[in-house]
């Protein structure tokens, strides 16, 4: 057996939920190679691990979750049948062998992310079964941004809100009231959140600063236990010099830019899918806060639940309407990705005629072995594969 290789070709590097994510498998084989089944993964999947203790307390946990799971069978054997006494070993000749795979993200895909304990992300792994010797596979990461809250033109669904406090001071006089108020709790990454502050000050107290801080809430989960991070980093806090005299009322209106930061991840149980993340979850909060001199400080805190804007599919802000209100564009949004028949989870690719689907002539194959086009497989949906993702 010569030297045998395997490639995977994708031609975007950021997909969403929603997307057809296709490219074209590449298997080029030199001499002869015995072969059960060529067959490609695609899997989304969850890992946590941290420890905990010191010395012979010292433990750790870990775990792994995959959430999302399909398997193609370009060739061969179906795998469920691989062990059967009349499975069939086929003989690969030299050539280049080319396959065309393409599958649809759900549209409420977590993104892809790596924290601190733990990371969120997607494989396609094309292998080929050999019998009684070590597999030859090959595996590339897939970027997900995240889901895609909807297509084309919308208007985000989410209702105003508000929140109130107010507080006494040791020593001083009056109260102090603020009720801060945003039009939704859902934003892009890189938006900018209006903030509308009423302050009522019938305190002898002054206000200095209004400090508004964004701050993300990571919780893990592993056999069990769990683990959690609040972060607030300096780069995400703004800083406002506005004084507030004392007995005095004022209407502030503040404007703060979300930064780029991972989109909001979240268990997908409730939402009537039959998959779900439940190792990590990803939540934001924003904090407004009254800094009061000598005193212990004023603030309200907003959930706020971020997403990642698809590029393909812009949305449209008029201006003269009210805040955050946005309409569809003038001329229709071009399809960039064409999805396939309705109830088709992964199969073969879309017809030629729709864009999504990239030609195989579009990519450069090696030209010194003649070019042996398969057939398309079957697709076999099969429940475990957790050793080809551990590697």
């Amino acid at each position: 057996m010569g030297k045998n290789s395997i490639h995977i070709y994708v031609p975007d590097c950021v997909y969403y939920g929603g997307d057809v994510v296709c490219g074209v498998a590449e298997l080029k084989v030199e001499g002869t190679l015995k072969s059960r089944g060529v067959r490609l993964l695609f899997a989304g999947y969850e890992y946590t691990n941290w420890s905990t203790g010191a010395g012979k307390h010292r433990r750790t946990h870990s775990e792994t979750h995959v959430f999302l799971k399909h398997r193609w069978d370009f060739a061969g054997t179906a795998r469920h049948l691989r062990k059967e006494k009349d499975a069939q070993v086929d003989i690969l000749e030299t050539g280049v062998y080319r396959w065309p795979f393409s599958v649809v993200l759900p549209p409420n895909v977590p993104a892809s992310c790596a924290l601190t304990h733990g990371f969120i992300c997607y494989k396609v792994t094309v292998y080929v079964d050999i019998p009684m010797a070590i597999d030859l596979k090959k595996s590339v990461g897939i970027a997900v941004g995240g889901e895609l809250f909807t297509r084309g033109f919308y208007t985000i669904p989410s209702l105003p809100l508000s929140l109130s406090d107010h507080k006494t001071f040791l020593f001083a006089s009056g109260d102090l009231a603020m009720t801060a108020t945003v039009p939704r709790q859902n934003w892009f990454a890189e938006e900018v959140i209006p903030i509308h502050l009423s302050v009522k000050n019938d305190s002898t107290k002054e206000v200095e600063t209004i400090k508004v801080q964004l701050c993300a809430k990571y919780h893990y989960v592993a056999h069990g236990s769990t683990e959690s991070d609040t972060i607030e980093p300096s780069e995400w806090k703004q800083t406002i010099d506005h004084k507030i005299e004392k007995k005095s009322n004022l209407e502030i209106d503040l404007q703060y830019k979300l930064p780029k930061i991972t989109p909001t991840v979240e268990d997908c149980s409730n939402k009537g899918v039959g998959w779900h993340v439940r190792l990590i979850t990803i939540s934001y909060f924003l904090r407004v806060r009254l800094d009061v001199p000598w005193a212990i400080d004023l603030d309200v805190s907003f959930p706020v639940r971020v997403m990642l804007l698809n590029p393909r599919y812009p949305i449209y802000y008029i201006p003269s309407q009210a805040p955050m209100v946005y309409a569809p564009p003038p001329s229709p949004i071009p399809q960039i990705f064409a999805p396939p028949p309705q109830g088709q989870i992964f199969g073969p690719p879309p017809p030629s005629s729709a864009p999504a689907v990239p030609s195989i002539d579009n990519y450069q194959y090696p030209t010194d072995n003649a070019a042996v086009i398969v057939e398309l497989g079957s697709h076999v949906v099969d429940p475990d594969d957790e050793a080809l993702l551990n590697n």
